[in-house]
């Protein structure tokens, strides 16, 4: 596909960010407005559109337009690279990067600690949890990340720029709302992923545990509304891991039958279940500590 929408993409995300940062300097209530509606959307479109160029669904200049996204929400393009892999390859087991902390199951406190971390600060914490995790096993280029980092910092300082020029004196309201609309997105970018894998583990086939995977159809309001947020990528998400090679939501293939599908109401009770079973986890934990102690 061509990458022209995701051009012009790019260019509706900077305006955004001098935009309400000029907004920001009038009004911040209605900055922050702005922030979780169109904010939000454009910042997880970007990581969408990232997605979909890691898995070189848009041509030409696809590498290229991964890191300029990357750098443009302030990831690090290395990370995902790594990550992503085993999110298909191992989806719904243990060894699954994107859903599964290190010691995830030996050590019930770090993955209830990892997970309620994730649930403030969405994908920002998994990314900074993730490097630390890869940096330990010796599959982190140090080069690279810092090449990455020195594009994000450029990237961030372009934006800076731009925004003091057209507006003078806005670099406290552009960084601000850069930092809080790059939250915003993270956390609904990160609960979107708990809504389609949070809590599946599984030691069946690469088949079965692909149809494990959570679909949001678009039969009520809420689905409709988080559908549209997300890019329509929970809408038929199982597609996505039973047909990567080809750019599934954009060809409208139905799901096949079997496929699993969840409701936003379903998904908060699946977050306070997870939660409650980390807790007993934990509690269970302590116990046999103190049975050991004494």
């Amino acid at each position: 596909m061509s990458p022209a929408p995701i051009l012009i993409y790019i260019l509706c995300w900077l305006a955004y960010l001098l935009a309400t940062a000029w907004l920001w300097m009038q009004s911040i209530p209605l900055a922050l407005l702005a922030v979780v509606t169109l904010g939000g959307y454009l910042a997880v479109g970007v990581g969408y559109f990232r997605h979909e160029l890691y898995h070189n669904y848009y041509k030409p200049f696809g590498k290229q337009l991964y890191h300029i996204t990357s750098y443009l929400v302030f990831s690090d393009p290395q990370v995902f690279s790594i990550a992503h892999p085993t999110h298909h390859g191992d989806v719904h087991t243990l060894e699954d990067l994107e859903f599964f902390c290190a010691e995830y199951g030996t050590n019930p406190r770090k993955r209830r600690r990892q997970f309620l971390l994730e649930l403030l600060f969405g994908n920002m914490m998994w990314e900074g949890s993730t490097i630390i995790r890869l940096r330990r096993a010796g599959k982190w280029n140090r080069t690279l990340g810092r090449q990455n980092l020195l594009g994000r910092l450029l990237f961030l300082s372009l934006i800076c720029w731009l925004s003091v020029t057209i507006n003078p004196g806005s670099m406290v309201s552009v960084l601000a709302v850069f930092w809080l609309t790059l939250w915003w997105g993270a956390l609904v970018s990160r609960h979107n992923q708990f809504l389609e894998h949070l809590g599946i583990v599984s030691d069946g086939s690469f088949e079965e545990r692909n149809m494990l995977t959570r679909n949001l159809p678009d039969d009520t309001l809420w689905g409709w509304l988080w559908n549209l947020y997300n890019h329509n990528d929970p809408r038929a998400h199982l597609l996505h891991h039973t047909k990567a090679g080809i750019n599934s939501r954009a060809l409208g293939i139905p799901l096949p039958e079997g496929a699993r599908e969840t409701s936003v109401p379903e998904y908060l009770s699946n977050l306070l279940n997870h939660y409650r079973k980390l807790r007993a986890d934990c509690e269970e934990d302590c116990s046999a500590d103190s049975v050991q102690s004494a």
